[in-house]
């Protein structure tokens, strides 16, 4: 179900971080689902934030800004050591400000259920830092991984009966029979997406940087098409590694977006394109970024997208907000008494399904850790702590 994208970790270190590096787990206190486990404020964590991007998306390889005016040379490696050195220092110093002893530590814990939320259980355990940490016999590997992968498939189908549940109770208590017959056709079948931070898109001053996509209108195909790369979405709709691959690649040719894409110019000094001719090669840009898209995303496979897009609006932002101010809601129009209820009808719905979810991974992981020995399931508890619930969000 999951698959570590090896080539760009390397690269980011980015999907999941090393529990022990206390300045690489700091980010993720950055997270409002972390933060609120921390008991960290608001104010506290736009404080880690605005350091965060300051420091280029990581604490432990900060970018180091410097200007050399009139030296061709640039800085040599000893000053750029020192400067690296100094912003680790500030860095560490802001976090250790924030972060007393006992919060770093189920930082470190929450790290590894992170790493569990994003790459899935078994990932984690053979291939990951949660199973370095564990350190499974070799003799029970292969045995452990199908029994993972078998528990994490019968978790998402609950999650999806829970999901689908959740839907019908929405559509029952708010939704007139017309606005159902829209939603329906909006929405598609429903579907279980799993969230992750998508790494090597994006450029930030140069860098390769991990993020998760905003929601973007539906409706624009090549707005949609960074979801194809989440893994669950790419599976539900049965792209290959090669498709995933060649879309990687696209983003990667055209500067991390294909609806704005980097554009290539020769000109010289003396020479420069003008604003015509610019016009031009966008749009040549974007027709064959298109055709490019044609050989991967068949037009059921686009519809599908689309749908998936409506449907992780939701999941993102929940029923009420996506009726309400969101794509869904621009669609399904709600009647000024339908919208003065909405809160009361819809909130305690969602908030039971994400209960249930919650308590239904927590209890697949759980089945998994009992088959362990004795002195491994003493590591689960100690590395993992109490259970903790991790909601991505895009800082």
């Amino acid at each position: 179900m999951h698959l570590f994208y090896l080539f760009w970790v390397l690269i980011c270190g980015a999907i999941a971080q090393d529990p022990d590096n206390e300045l690489e787990i700091a980010r993720l206190a950055c997270n409002r689902s972390v933060a609120k486990e921390l008991r960290v404020s608001e104010e506290e964590r736009c404080q880690l934030k605005a350091l965060l991007d300051a420091s280029g998306g990581s604490f432990s390889r900060p970018r180091v800004s410097l200007q050399f005016i009139g030296d061709s040379n640039g800085p040599s490696p000893a000053e750029w050591k020192s400067l690296n050195d100094e912003k680790l220092a500030e860095n560490k110093e802001l976090i250790d400000s924030i972060l007393d002893p006992l919060q770093r530590e189920r930082l470190r814990q929450i790290a590894y259920r992170v790493e569990i939320s994003r790459v899935g259980l078994s990932e984690a355990l053979f291939r990951g830092f949660l199973g370095k940490a564990v350190t499974l016999r070799s003799d029970r590997l292969a045995m452990l991984e199908v029994s993972a992968r078998e528990i994490e498939s019968k978790l998402a189908s609950v999650c999806l009966d829970i999901l689908c549940e959740c839907r019908q109770s929405v559509f029952d208590q708010l939704l007139d029979y017309e606005q159902r017959e829209i939603a329906d056709k909006l929405l598609g079948k429903t579907f279980y997406f799993v969230e992750e931070r998508l790494n090597g898109i994006r450029w930030s001053q140069h860098t390769l940087v991990e993020y998760v996509p905003s929601i973007p209108n539906p409706k624009s195909l090549l707005d949609t098409v960074p979801f194809a790369l989440n893994r669950s979405v790419s599976k539900e709709l049965g792209c290959s590694p090669q498709d995933v691959a060649i879309l990687r690649n696209m983003f990667r040719k055209r500067g991390g977006s294909l609806a704005t894409p980097s554009v290539a110019y020769r000109e010289t000094p003396s020479s420069r394109p003008s604003m015509a001719e610019i016009l031009t090669k966008h749009q040549q840009t974007i027709q064959e970024i298109k055709n490019e898209l044609r050989s991967i995303l068949s037009p059921s496979k686009e519809n599908r997208l689309r749908e998936l897009i409506y449907q992780i609006e939701i999941c993102r932002v929940g029923w009420a907000e996506a009726l309400e101010k969101g794509y869904l809601g621009q669609s399904i129009v709600l009647r000024r008494e339908q919208k003065s209820r909405l809160d009361a009808v819809v909130l305690p719905i969602q908030r039971r399904a994400q209960k249930e979810i919650a308590s239904a991974t927590f209890e697949a992981q759980n089945i998994f850790f009992s088959k362990l020995d004795t002195e491994q399931q003493e590591k689960i508890r100690v590395n993992l702590g109490k259970p903790f619930y991790f909601v991505e969000d895009a800082f």
